[in-house]
């Protein structure tokens, strides 16, 4: 359980695929539904995406 604890609090060193699911826990379980562009996107697609929707 402390590793769950510590992977949505951001604490501790976790690699690339639990920063994901880090990410899709907190966007996914907050009261307003979200998930970064990053992942749909490339960087340019992604910066692009944030200035029109932002």
């Amino acid at each position: 359980m402390n590793k769950f604890i510590n992977l949505i609090s951001g604490k501790g060193n976790i690699g690339h695929g639990k920063i994901f699911l880090r990410d899709v826990i907190r966007g996914l379980t907050g009261s307003q539904k979200r998930l970064s562009s990053k992942y749909f996107y490339d960087s340019n697609g992604s910066k692009i995406f944030e200035k029109i929707t932002i």
